[in-house]
């Protein structure tokens, strides 16, 4: 940025957690120990104020999956802004750039059955919108009383009433709680660290053995939707036997629950929850692009 533009970099440090309040952060913590202060980026390098050079690891929040400074995006980001800088999907308007990502988004999935998408700003709005819509497609289909989520613990669904009501990980629910009522958590087929086995195969059977047990605790016909993570980015993968998922939805079918998993998965520098392929999922991709 050109210095004639920007703040002095001694304002910029010394305000430096003076008066923005951090996601998940104590603000007294972050007012003695200052967030880094990030200044430019090229590639797949960041560098802080004082010019340290850094790699971008986690890609800005998941959402800069080609790097920083490429000139074609940063074209196409100006010509758009230019063009048109915002207009709202609501109230019977659209437009065409979104009218096109659309389509492109259904082909990139037409594997998975999806057929059209809902735009949201960010996850933790998708994962909202997915609730909403997992409870109304129930209403509509005459069976209001499947209100019930079931997650996984140690799980993140981002940063919503609802998310942190699915959310498995205590230390981001205690200081919300109560949270919202109708979620529930079950184990998680974390191979590292669990109380059964270190044998895969009999840690996913397991888990889903405990899965099933707690929708048939539940009521069957109370339970709206499983609810997994299908990549998790934060800090480390916790990854089980990927037979862990088909067992569960296997179960989950044959408790006919109709909405059997919905997951949380980063593509492509956009975040979309997304279900298996059955009767609601198959019309609907719910996806959230954090934008510079």
């Amino acid at each position: 940025m050109n210095d004639m533009n920007r703040l002095n970099e001694k304002d910029i440090k010394g305000w430096n957690a003076e008066y923005q309040w951090h996601p998940f952060a104590d603000p007294n913590a972050t007012a003695e120990d200052k967030p880094l202060i990030i200044d430019s980026g090229k590639d797949v390098l960041v560098y802080d104020i004082d010019g340290k050079e850094y790699i971008d690891g986690q890609g800005g929040l998941w959402n800069v999956n080609v790097g920083h400074g490429r000139k074609e995006i940063v074209r196409a980001i100006a010509d758009q802004a230019e063009r048109l800088s915002y207009y709202s999907l609501f109230g019977g308007t659209t437009h065409g750039p979104s009218i096109e990502l659309s389509k492109l988004l259904v082909d990139l999935t037409a594997p998975e059955g999806m057929t059209q998408v809902f735009f949201a700003t960010g996850g933790s709005e998708a994962v909202e919108s997915a609730f909403k819509l997992a409870r109304q497609y129930w209403k509509l289909r005459g069976e209001a009383e499947r209100t019930k989520f079931i997650s996984l613990r140690r799980a993140y669904h981002g940063v919503g009433y609802g998310g942190l009501s699915a959310n498995g990980t205590p230390s981001f629910r205690r200081m919300f709680e109560p949270l919202m009522p109708g979620f529930f958590q079950v184990e998680t087929p974390y191979l590292y660290r669990n109380p059964f086995t270190d044998d895969p195969k009999k840690l996913a059977e397991t888990c889903a053995m405990i899965l099933e047990r707690e929708i048939e605790h539940q009521g069957a016909d109370t339970v709206a939707a499983g609810w997994v993570a299908g990549a998790r980015g934060e800090r480390v993968v916790l990854e089980g036997r990927r037979g862990g998922r088909e067992d569960g939805r296997r179960r989950d079918h044959r408790r006919e629950l109709g909405l059997p998993v919905a997951q949380l998965v980063g593509v492509a520098g956009e975040e979309h929850a997304a279900g298996s392929q059955d009767e609601l999922t198959a019309r609907l991709e719910y996806v959230g692009a954090a934008h510079p």
